[in-house]
């Protein structure tokens, strides 16, 4: 309800549509950042990667 409001907020103020949706941006970009800031994005990838063998010399 909040984001559908900010939304409504920024498209009838026409004169500071740039200013309001770089902030809400800004506030949305901060918000993914705090909410994911204890996750260990290098250990999440290490799952996703196969398992090689270690190469043999010739």
């Amino acid at each position: 309800m909040v984001l559908y409001s900010a939304l409504y907020g920024l498209l009838v103020s026409e004169s500071n549509a740039l200013v309001l949706g770089a902030l809400l941006l800004f506030a949305c970009l901060g918000a993914v950042m705090v909410a994911t800031r204890r996750v260990d994005w290098y250990e999440i990838g290490k799952m996703d990667a196969p398992e090689t063998p270690p190469a043999t010399p010739a």
